[in-house]
């Protein structure tokens, strides 16, 4: 599964591994804390968790652009946006035949973009964090799909419409198994564009285990908690 992660590239890095994604000056929609902050910089974040905003990439064969989707999906048919917290993860075994998500794997795809993942590893002491990623903490884009669900997101607010989604997970690498049994699908750049196409006729066999080399270490326990962040959540722990 993936329940946190973590994004610190600076705008101007994106930019460059992603030309062809159109990055606006406002990400997302028109809520200000989709809003670039002064000086046009994307903030470091070390401890993504759900329910939060989660920067991705959206489009097709005509176009890509970047925006912030609030991470649980929504269905577009859901009566609140309460079922949010229960669909940050969708399996890729069942996207397809999943009322909650076969349309949106159909038509609305997207990518989530990440420098690593969180998991716990359960052993008799407890659950130990591990941070994931690429050599090098390389820039790696996540699997996913998007809804729109139009609503009021709290009691006596008026509608408004939210854009939200679920990253998608599959079984674990040879790599990855020894700490836990699922994993985000991970793309390689020339994956992205095809996975985002609409007109693809196969997107299911993108959804496999990632099959190159990850970046694999303990780190400390303040990660554990959502309201923590810094960059030495992601230090390697000694052992």
């Amino acid at each position: 599964m993936c329940g946190r992660f973590a994004l610190y590239e600076k705008l101007e890095k994106l930019k460059e591994e992603f030309p062809q994604v159109f990055f606006p000056q406002s990400l997302g929609n028109n809520q200000a804390e989709n809003h670039l902050p002064e000086g046009n910089k994307l903030e470091p974040r070390y401890n993504i968790s759900p329910g939060t905003k989660v920067l991705g990439i959206a489009g097709n064969s005509q176009g890509m652009k970047a925006g912030f989707f609030h991470w649980g999906l929504v269905p577009a048919w859901a009566d609140n946006a309460k079922t949010s917290y229960k669909m940050t993860n969708a399996r890729a075994e069942t996207l397809g035949t999943k009322k909650s998500y076969h349309r949106a794997f159909e038509q609305r795809r997207c990518v989530i973009l990440a420098n690593g993942f969180f998991e716990w590893l359960r052993a008799d002491s407890g659950k130990a964090p591990y941070f994931i990623g690429l050599p090098n903490h390389s820039l790696f884009a996540m699997a996913a799909v998007w809804e729109r669900w139009l609503g009021p997101v709290a009691e006596s607010e008026q509608p408004q419409e939210l854009i939200s989604t679920s990253i998608i997970t599959t079984e674990a690498s040879d790599q990855m198994a020894p700490i836990h049994h699922r994993m985000p699908i991970l793309l390689r750049p020339q994956q992205i564009q095809a996975w985002l196409y609409e007109g693809y006729q196969h997107p299911e066999e993108i959804l496999k285990p990632y099959s190159g080399q990850l970046e694999i270490f303990p780190v400390s326990a303040r990660v554990n908690s959502s309201r923590n962040h810094g960059p030495d959540l992601i230090n390697p722990l000694c052992l």
